[in-house]
This record gives C-alpha cells, structure tokens and sequence, in this order.
C-alpha cells in the first residue's frame, strides 16, 4: 500500500522461494502436488495451474493469540470461494514474536505458522510466505537493523538492511530456519511441502536512500544464496521502475509506439523508490513476476481515471512475462479497492469493476497461454471477526454478496477454461 496511514491498517522480494474447493490440484489434501513452473507457465503435477487467491497477513499472530477457530474459519470460507492459494505473513521479529532476536525463535508461534500450512492444506488451500517486511510492522527491516545496532554495527537506517554484515547473515540465518523447518503437525519439511506455493524475498521492498535500484538489486535480489528453495521464489515489489532505466519503445497493445515502459509509472515518485521490476525479476533463480497494485493510492481524478490505468497497468505487466520478454508467470500479489465505513451500494459497483476487470484479464491468459498466473485480492474477512469501523479493503463473508458472487464466478470459469470439471 502506499499511505502510512492505511499501512498501520492493513500492513501489507527480496525473498525467496516455493477447485470449487480444489479448482486446480485435486480432489483431497492428500493430492496436493508441488506447484513448479515452465515457462510461462504453471504446474501442479501435471496439470496446470492458475493462482486464485486472497490475503490473510495476521494468520500466524492470530492463533499465536489463541485464535485458531479464526485461521480455520477464514481458510474453510476460502475453500468455499474455489481459492486455491492464501498470502499470508510468515515473519514477526522482534520481542514477543516469530523470531524475538536473530536466530532465536518463540516455538509456540512457529508452530501456529505449522497449523497455518496444514490447515490450508486440509482445505486443498497453498500458501505464499513472505520473509521479512519492508515496512516497520510486525518487525521489518529496521528491526534487523536495530539487532545489528545492538551488536556494534554503525548501521541506524531501515536501508542499511541490504548492505549490513550482520542483517544480511540474519535474514540468511531466518530463511535457512523456515526452509528446513519440519512441520510438526505434518511432518512435512517446509522446502519440500507441496502446501507452500512459494517464497517472497520481502514484502513490497524499497530502499529510497537508493533511487537507482542498483542497492536493492545485489543486496537483496543477489543475496539469495539458497541452492535448494524448493517452492518457487519471487520478489514481491510494485512493479515500478527508477528512472535510469533503459526506455523502451513500445509496449504491446499499450499507446504509441513512442510509449517508453517507464510510463506505467503512476507519478514520478515511483522512479525514486530504489525498485528495478525488470531487473529485480530476470534473475534465474526468480521463479515468477510478483507486483501490487492499488489505483486509489496512486494517483488521483476519477474512478474512471483510475480503472483506466489499472487496464494498462495489468496488460503492460502481463507483457512483462510474455514469451518475447522474461518468459515468466506474472502474479498480482495484492490489489483492491476501498469501501467506505459506510458501505454505500455504488461503492461495491466500482470495487467489482476493478475486481472484474482483473479477474477477466487472469482467464483470458488461461484460455490463450498467456503470461497471467493469477491474483491474491486484499483481503479476506469474516463478518464475525469484524472491526468497527470496517476494514477497508477486506471483503467480508457473507455480507458482501456481489464482490463475493464474484470471486466464486471466477473458480468456476478458470475450472472450465483449464478443462478441470
């Protein structure tokens, strides 16, 4: 997201990686198959795969707070919908978390991240896991940086996360421990567990002391190491591009051939971010294209203005893994679109258009082999765990009968169009 103030809200690569109820993999739990890729494309078995899921950051601190019924709740609505992949938030750092120093782990919480992947998997449900923040909630980068600060490092900026000695052999240290835990409900080694679709290096990785991208590019994207990921790996950023970057002269079906890429940019801010998508993403060991997308918080005028560059956006996005570029599956990590805390019936329509139109953009790449791999909304909610005001991004069950009709519509036309009856 793009507003300090809906962060604190909603919190939402560095980082690494690997139905009505099972649109995509099987019929039970037990038939859950590895999801890999060629391509363009992805595979669960033999079969190929479409990412049609949604968001639930807080699972792991929801249980750790004694919550569990939640996490099932929210999974088993899921499941309902035909989601086949939840998004969910496996790093919490700092005291009374995940990992309360470096290397030093609360075993309580980790094994509500177990019950979280097994709990998905019951429900024919993979799971994407994100391995640090970039923003200060539930730890982030600057808690690494305070660590290293506490060890003697000179090190006092969220930034200095990609160049620090010390942060960096943390973060390696924390992504070792989560591949080669071993889930102790399953059984299941987490890099060899077929419930976990992939890795994110970061959630939304920045680092503006930077704006050429060059900082972010080898101290995060070259700082994974990891000879054996298992699940795939992307870096999760918003797809935007400093404005050192080569410009290219067109962009399929995208305006005028003089359109340089550089202008899928909502504003010049974007450029001064320290992210390079292309270059970020064309590492070997990047499994997929990962970006997110939010129209409200990046630039102003209309709903129409804003769905219009939205259209673009994705088709100028989805082109980025075409067979003729880097050959990739591109996923859409996060999007949405905001209700109000007053809930006003025209405020569902214009949250169902952006929804659609991403939606139709994910089957027609099904249908023609595009480059489209799919789309995680923000986020889910259940009406009985609802705050006052509401969330608002989260798409509540039941009460928000159209958005929801939607996303079930969209199960069932990915079903058909991979010829999965």
């Amino acid at each position: 997201m793009g507003t300090a103030a809906v962060r604190l809200d909603r919190t939402a690569l560095l980082l690494l990686g690997c139905a009505l109820l099972s649109v995509w993999a099987g019929s039970a739990a037990a038939d859950l198959a590895m999801v890999t890729r060629s391509g363009r494309t992805f595979y669960a078995g033999s079969s190929k795969f479409v990412v049609h899921g949604g968001n639930f950051f807080p699972a792991m601190m929801v249980c750790s707070y004694g919550d569990r019924a939640q996490v099932s709740n929210v999974l088993t609505s899921a499941a309902s919908l035909g989601l086949n992949v939840l998004r969910t938030w496996a790093f919490s750092d700092g005291p009374g978390k995940l990992q309360t120093a470096p290397g030093q782990f609360n075993e309580q919480t980790f094994r509500c991240l177990d019950f979280v992947i097994a709990e998905a998997a019951k429900n024919n449900i993979r799971v994407i896991l994100p391995f640090v923040n970039n923003w200060n909630a539930y730890g982030g980068k600057a808690q690494y940086v305070a660590w290293s600060k506490q060890a003697g490092s000179p090190s006092s900026q969220p930034d200095d996360f990609y160049t620090d000695a010390n942060t960096r052999a943390y973060y390696k240290k924390f992504v070792a421990t989560l591949l080669n835990r071993r889930n102790t409900i399953t059984g299941k080694v987490y890099k060899d567990d077929p419930a976990i679709f992939g890795w994110e290096l970061m959630n939304e990785p920045r680092c503006e002391s930077d704006p050429s991208g060059n900082t972010l590019q080898v101290g995060d994207v070259r700082m994974m190491t990891y000879d054996d990921p298992g699940c795939l790996t992307s870096v999760n950023s918003f797809d935007w591009e400093p404005s050192t970057a080569p410009k290219e002269k067109s962009i399929e079906h995208s305006g005028p051939s003089s359109t340089a890429r550089y202008f899928l940019n909502p504003g010049s801010w974007a450029s001064n971010t320290g992210s390079d998508f292309m270059r970020n993403h064309r590492v070997d060991q990047i499994d997929y294209l990962s970006m997110h997308f939010y129209a409200d918080q990046w630039i102003g005028g209309t709903v129409d203005d804003k769905y219009n560059f939205q259209v673009n956006w994705v088709r100028g996005h989805v082109y980025d893994g075409s067979a003729t570029r880097l050959n990739k599956p591109v996923v859409l990590g996060e999007f949405g679109y905001p209700i109000s805390a007053q809930r006003q019936p025209s405020e569902f329509v214009d949250r169902n258009r952006f929804f659609q139109s991403v939606y139709q953009s994910v089957l027609t790449s099904a249908q023609t082999g595009g480059a489209f791999g799919g789309a995680l909304y923000w986020q889910l909610g259940l009406n009985q765990y609802q705050t006052s005001p509401p969330n608002t991004y989260t798409v509540y069950s039941p009460s928000d009968v159209s958005t929801l009709g939607l996303i079930s519509s969209q199960s069932a036309s990915l079903k058909s169009a991979l010829g999965q009856q």
